[in-house]
Parts: C-alpha cells; sequence; structure tokens
C-alpha cells in the first residue's frame, strides 16, 4: 500500500508512523481476513491518503482516506484502514457475482449500503481480527440495526460468499414486500 498526505499540514514523522504500524501487520491482518472471507485482498494498487483535516475514514475505487484529526493511535489506525480496505474488495467480489446487484460503489440502495456495514462490523468484531484493534471501539451505525438483526445469525453459519448471497436474498425480499 502507498501512503501519501493530502495536505501540507499533516506531520511527515505522523505519515511515517502511520506507514511503519500499517506495514508491520499488513500481512496477518490480510491473511486473517482472506481466512475469514476467502478474499483475496492485495494492496498493491492501493493507496492511503491521510487527511489531518478530518476524523472520519472513506473509500474510493483504490484509495482509503484517513482522517487523523487530533491523533489517531495504533488500534484505531490498523481498524480504519482495514474497514476501509474490506470495503473495496467486498465490492470488487459483489461486481464478480453479477446476478446479485447492479450496484456499483457509491451507487449502492441503502440497504446495499447497510449490509456492507454490517458485515465489516462482524467481520471486525470476529476475535482473530479484534487481536489487531483491542482498544478500538467498534460500533454498529443505528440505522442498520435491522439489517444486522436479519443477517448476523448467518454469519456463522454460512461460507462468506453464502453469507453474502442469503443476505442479499433476504433483505431484496423484505425491501419487495415492503413496495
Amino acid at each position: 500500500m502507498k501512503f501519501k498526505s493530502n495536505s501540507k499540514s499533516t506531520d511527515p514523522e505522523e505519515l511515517t508512523r502511520i506507514e511503519s504500524t500499517w506495514n508491520k501487520e499488513e500481512n496477518k491482518i490480510l491473511k486473517t481476513i482472506n481466512q475469514i472471507t476467502s478474499l483475496d485482498i492485495s494492496t498493491r494498487s492501493i493507496t492511503c491518503v491521510i487527511d489531518s483535516t478530518t476524523t472520519n475514514g472513506y473509500y474510493g475505487e483504490n484509495k482509503i482516506f484517513l482522517g487523523i484529526k487530533g491523533g489517531i493511535d495504533k488500534d484505531n489506525l490498523l481498524m480504519v484502514i482495514a474497514h476501509e480496505l474490506f470495503h473495496i474488495f467486498y465490492w470488487k467480489m459483489l461486481k464478480k457475482l453479477k446476478i446479485i446487484t447492479k450496484s456499483n460503489l457509491g451507487k449502492e440502495m441503502f440497504w446495499e449500503w447497510a449490509l456492507a456495514e454490517v458485515t465489516v462490523y462482524l467481520l471486525q468484531k470476529e476475535r482473530r481480527m479484534k487481536c489487531f484493534w483491542s482498544t478500538a471501539q467498534i460500533k454498529l451505525y443505528p440505522e442498520i440495526t435491522k439489517v444486522y438483526q436479519k443477517v448476523a445469525p448467518l454469519w456463522k453459519k454460512e461460507a462468506f460468499q453464502d453469507y453474502i448471497i442469503k443476505s442479499y436474498s433476504i433483505l431484496k425480499d423484505d425491501i419487495e414486500q415492503e413496495d
């Protein structure tokens, strides 16, 4: 993964600390995600943009934006980078499974966004993952609680791809019944 800053106000030492912290754990984190999801995640084409003007993390096609305004500790920087990185590869997987959705990254329906957030929440709460960010607060957005309640029981029962397919089916059926 490449690291860069989008602001001259970012301390170069902070940029170096973030890059070094991620690089020390990257292989172990990616291997663990792969063991849980079977997603082949590579960071070769990914850039992590350090943003000292915000506290939020977000993602684009091949970019992660890590907000560090006010500072960020080791556990939170690992958790946020992994969270946003997972989203990128989650959407790449969905694109390959054309039968599931025609939506694209950033143009998804609310329930698809909610499922993506629930899925990364479930992944990051896995015992094997929490060891990388044991002090980080991982919270479920209140507006996606209903989606969580519907699909969380599938998380431990199904292989990852089956979890996604069944979750999409359940949520699509719910949307159609509401119409």
